[in-house]
């Protein structure tokens, strides 16, 4: 509990209940609803509709080259909403799985041009080296 990576307290749980919203996006993609009952649908909840309509048009939304360098990330002080719309698009495309999501982005999202050896040489002088090995593995 003491540690900045764990629960906040004994009270915190990260425990997701389930519930239809959980799973509405994964319903829709599916096409198992027939036309009069997906319409129905829409029709419960505006959020519900929100989502069917973004689905439709982010599902032509070209994210390919968010695979490519930004050389403009550094000036940027929050991500323009273009791009935030393209990462949507492509996390619909992987069916909301962010591990498939990232591992399509490639080495800039996965830490490929990190030199680890060369980090770990620099933290040895400076770091317990049971945490050293904890960043190895992880990085």
């Amino acid at each position: 509990l003491k540690s900045p990576f764990g629960f906040p307290s004994r009270n915190h749980s990260w425990t997701k209940e389930a519930r239809f919203n959980n799973i509405l996006f994964h319903v829709f993609k599916s096409g198992f609803l027939p036309i009069p009952a997906f319409t129905c649908l829409c029709a419960t909840h505006p959020l519900v509709r929100h989502l069917a309509t973004r689905m439709v048009v982010l599902s032509t939304v070209d994210f390919r080259h968010l695979r490519e360098p930004d050389p403009t990330w550094a000036s940027c002080d929050s991500v323009p909403p273009a791009r935030a719309q393209e990462f949507l698009a492509l996390l619909m495309h992987y069916n909301m799985n962010m591990s498939a999501a990232v591992r399509f982005l490639g080495s800039k999202y996965l830490g490929g041009h990190r030199d680890v050896d060369a980090i770990c040489a620099k933290l040895a002088l400076h770091v317990d080296p049971e945490l050293i090995q904890d960043y190895r593995r992880i990085m």
